[in-house]
């Protein structure tokens, strides 16, 4: 009879080391103390750690606090990492400052979590100062450099749509920074493309670097005046993920900035610290299991006592008591007799195929370990070659990043292994391969329960198998990708119930996402060049519709993930061609050309339009998209691209244009109709609307709006398209402005902030795009009021109006202090933004007000928005002088 599995979760204590530690940390907690945990690949440096991590914060007048530090490396980036010649470059010295600050936050998060009375506060203060500094050095980098452009410091406050404005949390993110490279500035009646400026880099590492100093200081200011009898101590794992990058440098540097704390890091011995830590750290080596330890693993890993000898020193010598080599090696005694020699024998016969392991190799060779492991997944294959479902299950989980039970049903049906009948056996096999030591639970991915082989195992194992057998690794692939392919439309049949337009906030939601970049991973994997054609067809339709979604105004990481995935894999592609690879790099030249943050609602003139309008034509050239007979997925993606191209035109900043701009967007509304899109049709007349005021025809330009408008509105504000709505009154009352129609124009601008305000809660609570359209159109309004305060010298009209808009909102102010108005006249001749933003509508959301339905302030909105609706349309907007 064979034993059962064994035991999969084993902790062996290291005496000697853990010992060692308890003393050193223990000793004394009156100064900071710096512990540096050293070893190899596979000791189980972190594994060690997690015990005594979790032994000291149930420690008693003890906070311990722990950071998965591998989670802000570059090495993780995928979508920037593998475009880096080095760690230096401009781009990686960006994604560090975003990692950093990141990072700052889960730490005092951590600390929160351990003592909320002491560190709550500390956790909010600390996201309201790294935000401030975000916002302060951002905007105070592009004051300067449009003073150093121009020549001339009077102009300064004319710097950029964004830069104008003061600083938000919606408008100076950080993925703001991350683009900053891209932003135009506007300086002496002259355009300027930032990241094409001689010295754009300094500066950039410049502004970083002063922005990383004040973090530092701003953390551990606020840190070392918190008062507690506890002992603190950080444990940071994995720091040879960040060593050879400056947020490693940083991080140490803060940690050493930190009062009456002891700090512990754990890293490889390739991952070094700096000189100026070595002399302080007190160095914990780890090694690998003795012998006596390497029996003590086996007898629980096995649920057996008896453990043969002859196993126990063959599996010491082949794996140099390397706790990952032996934890691998023990799966080939799964589910066996140990007692049967034969079977034992010829296990042991395979682990002879490769000399005794030593740990000096182990130290100065990458590879040997990846020798070892490659002959342990041979034998393992070989055992169970008999198995034809496991043998295909093994190899499909190969190939994947993630699986589940569904999942590996799903591929061993395409393969014609399983019936009705196989079920029983597939499930308890399915529950033995997640038994072995190389198989991790990643149940905590977006809260859905999956599964993957580690990733020195699953990278071993799909390169082999391409090797042996290139025809079946495309064959797994392209069930993955017809599985993922399902899940999607299955995701898509579950909100069918919702309206069209709640429907495509799929966009947004991480398990679509998910589904999505997975189904990409593997499309693009498939070489034949009929599915390669198609797989760039949908990868493109999905790049364009998240851009056209989200990413043409705000910064969408969806869209750079996927455009990153798409040349990741391509790079680690076998037979990838020059063919293969131009999608990307046209697609990338589009991306990096588009002016997103912080362009604004109307896009600023200049010389980019040019480079994208030649990237947008070379993708349709390139999927064959300007033919007359095109599918209904090609003709959808062309309809798509022309929403860009028309954008090309309608912001070239010459006239002529608009001509074209108008044909753009009455072809691509023309598709959408027949395609029965009225949704995307509506947006394509908002954009014609647009050209009809730059053009003057501002009778036209209300007439498409109100057709626009009538096709997205609903009985329920939850359930219509408040942005489109927004939009068109924003652009009617450009029009009414410029026919000298003021009165017409405030009221119908207000109707403009009602709608964005309600974008702001409904279908869904904020978020940095429903922000960043409130703010922008607020900001809009009160821009025309000033200019006519100022420009056009109304002065009464320009109070009047003034009042009429903070009148709108009494139902709310009736909820909230209600600002007084006798100011109202000094922010207008001050030329106040802040101040009459503050006067006149609502406030921006708070950072806690993100994404929660059920905040203070998404109550209050809910509580008034339907009255103020009822309203918007019977305000009084005449004015005695307006006429």
């Amino acid at each position: 009879m064979q034993p059962a599995f064994g035991k999969k979760e084993v902790f062996i204590e290291r005496k000697e080391y853990m010992s060692a530690f308890r003393q050193w940390i223990e000793n004394d907690q009156g100064v900071a103390l710096f512990g540096d945990t050293e070893s190899i690949y596979g000791t189980g440096k972190t594994t060690i750690l997690k015990k005594l991590y979790s032994e000291y914060k149930d420690k008693v007048n003890w906070i311990a606090v722990w950071l998965e530090l591998d989670r802000y490396s570059l090495y993780n980036r995928e979508h920037i990492s593998s475009q880096l010649a080095e760690w230096t470059s401009v781009e990686a010295y960006l994604q560090n400052l975003y990692d950093f600050r990141v990072l700052l936050e889960a730490l005092a998060h951590e600390f929160a979590v351990q003592d909320p009375k002491l560190f709550g506060p500390f956790e909010s203060e600390i996201k309201r100062l790294l935000e401030e500094v975000s916002d302060n050095k951002y905007i105070g980098f592009f004051r300067q450099l449009k003073i150093d452009l121009s020549g001339m410091e009077s102009n300064a406050g004319d710097v950029n749509i964004v830069l104008e404005r003061e600083p938000t949390p919606e408008n100076v993110t950080q993925a703001s920074y991350l683009n900053i490279t891209n932003s135009q500035i506007h300086a002496g009646g002259t355009t300027y493309n930032f990241g094409k400026l001689a010295d754009a880099e300094d500066r950039v590492k410049r502004l970083v670097m002063e922005v990383v100093h004040d973090y530092t200081a701003i953390f551990a200011e606020q840190f070392n005046r918190l008062e507690t009898t506890c002992q603190l101590t950080i444990f940071g794992d994995d720091y040879c993920y960040l060593y050879d990058q400056r947020i490693g440098d940083w991080f140490l540097d803060l940690l050493l900035k930190l009062d009456r704390t002891a700090h512990v890091i754990s890293r490889t011995i390739s991952g070094a610290l700096p000189e100026s830590i070595k002399n302080r750290a007190h160095v914990f080596k780890l090694g690998n299991f003795t012998r006596q330890e390497t029996k003590e693993y086996l007898v629980q890993r096995l649920s057996t006592v008896d453990v043969p000898e002859v196993i126990i020193d063959q599996i010491y010598q082949f794996s140099a008591g390397n706790p990952l080599m032996v934890g691998l090696t023990s799966n080939l005694f799964e589910g066996i007799d140990i007692n049967d020699s034969d079977t034992v024998g010829t296990i042991i016969r395979g682990f002879k195929k490769l000399p005794p392991a030593t740990i000096e190799e182990m130290q100065k060779n990458d590879e040997y370990l990846g020798q070892r492991l490659a002959q342990l997944m041979d034998q393992l294959h070989d055992m169970r070659r008999h198995d034809e479902l496991f043998i295909a299950l093994f190899d499909f989980c190969s190939i994947v990043r993630y699986f589940d039970y569904p999942m590996a049903r799903f591929a061993l049906t395409e393969l014609g292994l399983m019936d009705s009948d196989d079920d029983k056996k597939l499930r308890q096999l399915f529950a033995n391969l997640r038994q072995y030591s190389f198989v991790e639970n990643v149940a905590e991915l977006n809260q859905v329960p999956r599964y993957r082989f580690h990733m020195f195992v699953r990278e071993l194992q799909a390169m082999r198998l391409e090797e042996r057998d290139p025809k079946l690794f495309e064959q797994l692939h392209g069930i993955a990708e017809k599985y993922y392919q399902n899940r999607i439309h299955e995701s898509a049949e579950s909100q069918s119930d919702l309206s069209y337009y709640e429907q495509l906030y799929h966009f947004e939601n991480e398990e679509w996402q998910f589904l999505i970049t997975e189904w990409l991973y593997h499309a693009s994997m498939v070489s034949s060049s009929n599915a390669f054609m198609q797989t760039q067809i949908e990868f493109a339709t999905q790049y364009f519709e998240a851009f056209s979604w989200w990413g043409c105004y705000v910064d969408f990481p969806l869209c750079n993930n996927l455009l990153a995935q798409w040349e990741w894999t391509l790079e680690h592609k076998r037979g990838t061609t020059a063919e293969h690879e131009r999608l990307g790099a046209r697609l990338r030249k589009f991306h990096d050309a588009f002016p997103i943050p912080p362009a604004g609602i109307v896009k600023p003139a200049g010389e980019h339009w040019k480079e994208v309008k030649v990237a947008l034509m070379s993708i349709m050239s390139l999927l064959k998209l300007g033919a007359t007979d095109l599918s209904e997925e090609k003709l959808h993606l062309r309809a798509l691209l022309l929403e860009f191209l028309g954008y090309c035109y309608l912001y070239s900043g010459d006239a002529k244009d608009l001509e074209r701009a108008k044909e753009i967007y009455k072809e691509a509304y023309d598709i959408y109709i027949k395609q029965d899109d009225s949704w995307y049709a509506a947006w394509m007349l908002t954009y014609l609307g647009e050209v009809y005021v730059q053009a003057g025809a501002y009778d036209d330009a209300r007439k498409v709006f109100d057709e626009a408008r009538e096709e997205v509105i609903d009985e329920s504000l939850k359930e219509q398209d408040n942005e489109l709505i927004s939009r068109g009154y924003y652009f009617i009352g450009d029009a009414y402005w410029q026919e000298s129609q003021y009165k017409d124009a405030f009221a119908t601008y207000n109707k403009c902030i009602f709608f964005a305000f309600t974008f702001l809660w409904h279908p869904n609570p904020p978020d940095p795009y429903t922000l960043r359209w409130y703010s922008d159109c607020s900001t809009h309004v009160i821009d025309q009021l000033l200019a006519l305060y100022h420009e056009k010298q109304l002065v009464d009209e320009a109070l009047h109006f003034g009042q009429c808009l903070h009148q709108f909102w009494g139902p709310y102010w009736a909820y909230q202090e209600e600002p007084d108005l006798e100011t109202l006249q000094d922010a207008l001749e001050q030329q106040n933004i802040a101040a009459l933003k503050v006067m006149l509508f609502p406030p921006q959301p708070m950072t806690q007000d993100m994404g929660d339905p059920n905040s203070d302030y998404a109550v209050i909105a809910e509580a008034t928005l339907e009255e103020m609706y009822e309203s918007v349309e019977t305000l009084d907007w005449d004015c005695a002088s307006s006429e």
